[in-house]
């Protein structure tokens, strides 16, 4: 393929700086024009908790209680309660153990959030709404208080006695948005074992199930929070203690792709001895030695010599390796560029008859156990939809290991075989820090079996598309009796693999940025495009098939990538030196941020611990409220739309936050009608800011690696990048050209061509 008129990929490298979050000067709390509050709510919930108190069962199994509180809408951190229901000591049991959606009888969401208290803290904010409900009936009757008059609390209005202006004040913007409180209460037959996940207090599932006098306790444990139980044991556990369930899924599944394939033709292709080249981990079901790809395959049965195999079960898994090890033999119309691979296959599972809880077992000991290995295709996936509320034990298993380790998982985005297009994803493709794939037609539009997302009715799955085969437009693969033409999102998978390991193992890109690189290439600078951003099917895009359409760009634009880890509130760095034409900057620009954060699964749809936000634009001189210069960023103006029409009735708070907590951002202008842009420093650079925010106190966001992926368009159409080479070196910057015609050239070389007989 030529490469004429491209320019590659920059890395800048220089030190990124930190700095702390900034002392708060702000005038304290407040109310939004838009809030109300009147007394008859407040004592709706007063009442409510009182029910609590009294319905609370004195023999319950944990020392505490469970609270389901509410909410009238979608809130924010800010907007959740501060100090009704705050213990006096801080631990990481007491708190926030819960949070889901419910919709209202308009069909607009909320927010449940669920609250492990002691007695003494609910009767305490008993205690305090009483205080807050007789101040806003004598003050104001029926009435309700709004903005104007809360400010003239500890003026105008007199706090009850003993309390504080400001503690009044964050009691009372606690009430807000609250509208009721209750006991959780799980109730739900089952009719086979079945994996369930419990609130997290100091009852241990393990402690649970001796609690509850389960033969072979041990056993059924699967975490701090998850018990493996049969449907006698849930029944038992629902009667004795219903408040502390949150989910039970069946532990079963089978493999989901099950759509129609038939035997092909291809030309046949010399098969090169395995040399130097980058090897992916597949998790899929068995292997067949037998295949002519086996010398490019190590195979590791993971299921026991008892289990009997039978013929099908080698079909899928060795389908799937054909492709991630040949998939540009066996298609050479759809050859990515990307040479070779080998594969150390790992055989967990067969076609039916599979569990969640040993597959969750075989996951963790298998990456544990080949730390070498940075690119695992997963192409097993269940059936079953994904809850909208809860993250399945699968993807929860795999966004760990990807917070933790420096991997990336691919992830196929499951199989409607009904065709209905209508389906949410199946487990495990709800993996947030996973790289989720779907497939996409030859012309573009959705495969006739694509599933859709989001997951958690917020987060962007799946994530991108790749071509994975459909009715007249098969993808080609290998088993040991031939080739035989395929579809599914299983076969889609296998080629966001291949580009993600040439990316990672011979670019040497870091995972983060790799991440980033392969969405920011399926996103364009077409408004329409734009202005449609995410969609349910197909995520943010098609990835282009060629490996060079990702490492480069049209000789008119200009991409760069940058790395670190986000120690503090605040990542920054200034002085990109984006080329200026006559005091302006003839370009639009895009940013893609990604990261992997840790992930708690306990915290329901409050599932990222870390929020990552992007700024990126020019720098602005300004000065501060003494006077003293200081320089800013002025954003993008961003036109990326952050969340489609199908995600209503949750489009409304998705826009308003701006994805925020989900781990992908996009920062996109449009090229359409878009002008040149003036500067407004006196030195007219670029800058970007990663600002980091956590939702729990317990540090796990602390050294988040982060990667950027930053591209440039000319809107006069002229390649200005050597400008900006040699700028970006003149201030410092350590630039390093990604030659993909090198890379290719080596990677070739390294493979001999050698023909078996």
């Amino acid at each position: 393929m030529s490469t004429a008129a491209m320019t590659n990929l920059l890395s800048l490298g220089k030190g990124l700086y930190h700095r702390g979050r900034p002392v708060d000067q702000g005038g304290g709390i407040s109310m939004a024009a838009s809030d109300s509050l009147k007394a008859s709510q407040v004592r709706d919930f007063q009442s409510d908790l009182v029910t609590v108190l009294e319905k609370w069962p004195a023999n319950a199994l944990v020392k505490d209680i469970l609270v389901d509180v509410s909410y009238d809408t979608i809130v924010s951190k800010t907007n959740r309660m501060q100090l009704i229901l705050k213990e006096p000591r801080i631990d990481m049991v007491h708190g926030i153990v819960g949070a889901r959606y419910e919709l209202d009888e308009r069909g607009r969401p909320y927010h449940v959030l669920t609250y492990y208290s002691s007695r003494t803290a609910i009767q305490l904010a008993v205690a305090n709404l009483d205080l807050v409900a007789t101040f806003l009936e004598d003050n104001f009757g029926s009435k309700s208080l709004k903005k104007d008059k809360f400010s003239e609390i500890g003026e105008g209005l007199t706090p009850p006695h003993g309390l504080s202006k400001s503690r009044f004040q964050q009691l009372i913007h606690d009430c807000i948005h609250i509208s009721s409180a209750a006991i959780p209460h799980f109730e739900k037959s089952v009719a086979e074992e079945s994996l369930v996940t419990i609130f997290p207090t100091e009852m241990s599932a393990e402690s649970l199930a001796s609690a509850l006098s389960f033969e072979e306790a041990r056993r059924l444990v699967v975490d701090e929070t998850t018990l493996l139980l049969s449907p006698t044991q849930l029944e038992d556990l629902s009667k004795k203690a219903p408040y502390l369930v949150t989910m039970a899924i069946k532990d079963s599944f089978n493999i989901d792709d099950n759509l129609d394939n038939d035997w092909a033709e291809t030309a046949p292709f010399d098969i090169p001895i395995p040399g130097a080249e980058p090897t992916i981990g597949v998790i899929d079901t068995l292997f067949d030695q037998n295949s002519p790809l086996s010398p490019w395959v190590d195979y590791r049965p993971m299921l026991s010599d008892d289990i009997p195999a039978f013929p099908s079960d080698y079909e899928h898994g060795t389908r799937v390796t054909s492709l991630i090890v040949a998939g540009h033999m066996l298609n050479p119309e759809l050859d990515d560029g990307c040479g070779w691979f080998q594969v150390r296959h790992f055989g967990v599972a067969q076609t039916i008859g599979n569990t969640v809880s040993g597959l969750l077992r075989d996951i963790r000991r298998i990456v544990r156990e080949n730390p070498d290995i940075a690119v695992w295709n997963l192409s097993l996936g269940r059936v079953e939809e994904i809850s909208p509320n809860v993250i399945s034990p699968l993807a929860a298993c795999l966004d760990e290991l990807q917070n933790e380790r420096e991997i990336l998982f691919i992830v196929a985005g499951t199989n409607d075989n009904t065709l209905s297009r209508r389906r949410r994803i199946g487990s495990p493709a709800d993996s947030v820090n996973s790289l989720v794939v779907n497939t996409a037609r030859l012309d573009g539009t959705p495969a006739s079996y694509s599933r859709r997302g989001p997951v958690l009715s917020f987060f962007t799955k799946p994530d991108v598309c790749a071509i994975g085969g459909d009715t007249g437009e098969f993808v080609k693969v290998l088993d040991t009796y031939g080739v035989v033409s395929e579809c599914g999102t299983s076969f889609a998978a296998p080629w966001i693999a291949r580009k993600a390991a040439y990316l990672i193992n011979i670019i040497h890109l870091p995972r983060d940025v790799a991440k980033a690189l392969i969405i920011d290439s399926a996103l364009s600078w077409d408004a329409t495009a734009l202005k449609r951003g995410i969609t349910t099917e197909m995520g943010y895009g098609i990835v282009p098939q060629r490996i060079e359409k990702i490492l480069q760009v049209g000789n008119d634009e200009i991409r760069f990538y940058l790395s670190g880890k986000a120690t503090s509130y605040e990542t920054y760095t200034r002085g990109i030196p984006v080329p200026l034409l006559k005091a302006e900057y003839p370009y639009v620009a895009r940013a893609v941020l990604s990261y992997a954060p840790a992930c708690d699964k306990r915290q329901g749809v409050d599932y990222t611990n870390t929020e990552l936000s992007l700024s990126f634009g020019r720098q602005e001189d300004k000065e501060n409220k003494e006077g003293k210069p200081r320089t800013t960023i002025r954003p993008i103006a961003d036109k990326f739309a952050s969340a489609p029409n199908e995600f209503v009735p949750f489009e409304e708070a998705v826009r308003k936050y701006k994805r925020k907590w989900d781990n992908v951002k996009i920062r996109a202008e449009s090229f359409k009608r878009s002008r040149p842009k003036q500067k407004l420093s006196n030195a007219g650079f670029w800058g970007i800011s990663v600002r980091k925010t956590e939702r729990l106190d317990d540090n796990s966001g602390s050294n988040l690696s982060f990667g950027i992926v930053v591209t440039l368009k000319s809107l006069d159409g002229r390649n200005r990048i050597e400008d900006f080479i040699q700028q970006s070196i003149h201030l410092g910057w350590d630039v390093r050209e990604i030659n993909i015609e090198e890379k290719i050239r080596v990677n070739l070389e390294s493979q001999q061509e050698i023909t078996f007989e």
